[in-house]
């Protein structure tokens, strides 16, 4: 059993704050493809950690960096998070998508797998 006082020092280090979204099922902006409307599903302390991975992938003839990161989020918070939403983080300049989510119940911080891809120009999706 974690005590109270592990879990407060554990979200101590939460020193991020992030907002997960995720489409609603309906209509998408024929401009760009994205979801019409969206869900806050998270909003609240987080910890992006360093990017852990790179990997250099080939999609439709454009090559492409992916890079992915970890994101540490209080585990009690953790329950409606899913793959594929949508999460900004304070700290980072664009937007990372959930690739996995560890789900396992004795930990107190619940974490996530993000990835977020790049061009070769460094452009963003």
């Amino acid at each position: 059993m974690i005590s109270a006082a592990q879990r407060a020092r554990a979200e101590r280090s939460l020193t991020d704050t992030c907002v997960a979204t995720r489409a609603v099922a309906g209509t998408w902006t024929p401009e760009d493809g994205l979801p019409d409307d969206t869900t806050t599903v998270y909003d609240g302390p987080c910890l992006l950690l360093a990017a852990r991975d790179r990997r250099h992938e080939m999609w439709g003839g454009d090559e492409r960096s992916r890079f992915t990161h970890v994101l540490a989020v209080p585990h009690a918070d953790a329950d409606d998070l899913r793959i594929g939403d949508t999460v900004t983080v304070a700290s980072a300049a664009e937007p990372f998508t959930v690739s996995a989510v560890d789900d396992r119940t004795n930990r107190v911080l619940a974490r996530l797998g993000l990835v977020i891809s790049r061009d070769a120009e460094g452009v963003g999706l």
